[in-house]
C-alpha cells in the first residue's frame, strides 16, 4: 500500500507539473490577446468647434491631449487655441475601446470665410 501510495504522489506531482508549465505557455498567449493595440486612422474631416479637451467633427468629439500636434495651413505648430474653426483637416487618431477617439496629429487643410479662433459654446459636452 505504501508503494501505491507513493506512486500516486508522484504522479500528482508529475501531473502538477505539466499543468504549470501548461498554463505559464498561455500566459503570454493570453495577454497579447486581451491586450489592446492601438488602431490608428487618418481622415480628411470638417472640424465644426472645438473645447478644452476635444475637436467636434460631425457631433462626434476627438480628444486632444497634451501629446497632440497640431499644424495650421503653412505647417507650423500651434496649439489647440490657435486653432480657427471650422476648417478642413487630415486628422490622425487612435481608436479606443468605449471611449472617444484620440487625436495624434492634426494637419490644418484649409479655413473657412467664417473660421474663428474662439471656443465652442458650452452645450457641447465633454467628450471624456
Amino acid at each position: 500500500m505504501n508503494k501505491l501510495y507513493k506512486l500516486h504522489c508522484s504522479e500528482r506531482i508529475y501531473a502538477g507539473f505539466i499543468l504549470l508549465m501548461f498554463f505559464s505557455l498561455l500566459q503570454p498567449l493570453g495577454s497579447a490577446i486581451g491586450s489592446s493595440h492601438a488602431v490608428t486612422r487618418s481622415a480628411v474631416m470638417t472640424i465644426m468647434g472645438k473645447t478644452s479637451d476635444a475637436v467636434i467633427s460631425s457631433e462626434r468629439h476627438f480628444l486632444v491631449s497634451e501629446s497632440t500636434v497640431i499644424f495650421d495651413e503653412s505647417g507650423q505648430r500651434i496649439g489647440l487655441d490657435d486653432l480657427a474653426v471650422p476648417c478642413t483637416a487630415q486628422v490622425k487618431y487612435q481608436l479606443r475601446m468605449d471611449k472617444s477617439p484620440l487625436c495624434l496629429k492634426i494637419y490644418v487643410k484649409k479655413l473657412e470665410n467664417v473660421s474663428r479662433r474662439e471656443w465652442s459654446s458650452s452645450d457641447h459636452e465633454s467628450a471624456e
